[in-house]
């Protein structure tokens, strides 16, 4: 069961990314591919997502309190995870699952830490898909790109 807070943010989040999406498909200086894509971008809400197996060999269920989903792709490209009670390294451990189990299909998370208790600020996560060839090899990593940019 989430809470107000943990809802209010997740609504907030995924009404600005809309909103910005919104922005940059009617922007004049945007060219006619970035807004064709920028529009085909639909909020699929919290989808359930079954994963690829792991080590374990199971397939992983999650649903991410938001997720972006290109009307051409078969998976979203970003997934929105917002901690309000869990602790902050449950993120990262998501963002692994979300880019791994999806083969790196899934290109991004977002992740928003909001302080639990006594405290009006918040931290900013994005973790990205990552290709490299070592030795040989096609290796895919979640990195991450922003690391607790804080806000309050």
């Amino acid at each position: 069961m989430h809470s107000f807070t943990h809802e209010f943010f997740s609504s907030l989040i995924t009404t600005e990314i809309m909103a910005q999406l919104k922005e940059i498909s009617t922007r004049s200086e945007t060219s006619a591919t970035s807004a064709k894509f920028a529009n085909s971008i639909d909020n699929c809400g919290r989808p359930t997502l079954k994963l690829f197996p792991g080590d374990d060999g199971g397939k992983d269920k999650h649903e991410p309190d938001a997720a972006f989903w290109h009307e051409e792709a078969k998976w979203p490209g970003v997934v929105v995870e917002v901690s309000y009670s869990q602790k902050r390294k449950a993120l990262e451990y998501l963002a692994e699952e979300y880019i791994l189990g999806s083969q790196g299909n899934i290109q991004v998370v977002v992740g928003l830490d909001i302080e639990y208790k006594d405290s009006n600020s918040a931290t900013l996560s994005v973790w990205r898909a990552h290709r490299r060839t070592d030795n040989g090899t096609k290796v895919l990593e979640c990195i991450r790109q922003v690391t607790d940019k804080v806000g309050g």
